[in-house]
């Protein structure tokens, strides 16, 4: 659907470089004000009218719909790509403004699963803010998961989600409920493109809190199995962090030193190529441990 927003500014343009008044453009098609209405994106124009407007600015019907249509999808990737980029700064204080800026404003692009995945992230920065509970942000979750809204399953949102509700109760000391969150996720059967990403989060999640729990041994087969399954995928996403979480699990399990430190110079490999000189002095104070 076109936006009337976007499409007065696309006939406004389009005039202009033509060197048309508003007048010039309505002249036996409709009036000045009318004109005035479609550029302000106060009214939509009908078909006929699009049409013979489209006539005198000599582009096409189909210009319309695919420069807006186009348009519309950038900046929904866009704001994607961005506040994906804030959260992994940990800039919450940004994802709290620009979600509650997008979601309260009434005009501009409406999407679907764009508002799903800003409710998504303004309640997960609201929690790590303390502007809500752990049990108030796992609600307004759950009430996401809830809506069985088509647009849920798209990027495997309800994916994402989950994994989220599982570190928030992780990290408030649910264990037993992060858990079962955890293992749904892995036991579910999605052939898409970038869920196996989606599942290596998950081993390390699993990992990272089975050592919390001081299961070594689980933790340990959890890092093992991302680790393989990373190496499987060739994909380096968490595979610094598993090495990680299976060499401090070894050492907990009084394993052999040359295993722990292999890991863990796997995991300096992965860290410099990425050039994450903090992860590569935590790995380095993990070593004199030994």
């Amino acid at each position: 659907m076109l936006n009337s927003r976007l499409l007065g500014e696309e006939i406004k343009r389009i005039r202009k470089n033509k060197g048309l008044t508003q007048a010039d453009l309505a002249d036996g098609i409709c009036t000045q004000a009318t004109i005035s209405g479609i550029e302000s994106g106060r009214t939509f124009p009908s078909i006929d009218i699009l049409y013979y407007l489209s006539l005198r600015l000599q582009v096409s019907m189909d210009y319309f719909l695919e420069k807006i249509t186009y348009r519309q999808e950038q900046y929904i990737n866009d704001t994607y790509s961005y506040i994906n980029l804030l959260v992994k700064q940990d800039k919450f204080e940004d994802v709290l403004e620009i979600t509650n800026y997008e979601l309260n404003r009434e005009t501009g692009y409406k999407d679907e699963s764009l508002e799903l995945f800003l409710k998504w992230q303004l309640a997960i920065s609201s929690y790590e803010l303390k502007r809500l509970t752990w049990e108030e942000c796992i609600d307004q979750l759950q009430t996401l998961l809830n809506s069985n809204h088509y647009s849920i399953k798209q990027q495997f949102m309800n994916i994402r989600i989950k994994n989220s509700m599982g570190n928030v109760l992780a990290n408030n000391e649910q264990y037993p409920q992060a858990l079962a969150i955890f293992n749904e996720i892995l036991n579910e059967e999605i052939n898409m493109e970038g869920y196996h990403r989606m599942q290596l989060k998950v081993y390390f999640n699993i990992s990272k809190l089975y050592y919390v729990m001081e299961n070594y041994a689980q933790s340990h087969h959890y890092a093992s199995e991302g680790i393989r399954i990373s190496l499987k995928m060739e994909d380096l996403s968490v595979l610094g962090p598993l090495y990680v979480q299976a060499g401090q699990s070894l050492f907990r399990q009084k394993g052999k030193k040359t295993k722990i430190l292999q890991n863990y110079h796997n995991a300096t490999f992965i860290f410099q190529l990425y050039s994450r000189e903090d992860h590569i002095k935590v790995v380095e104070e993990l070593k004199q441990m030994l």
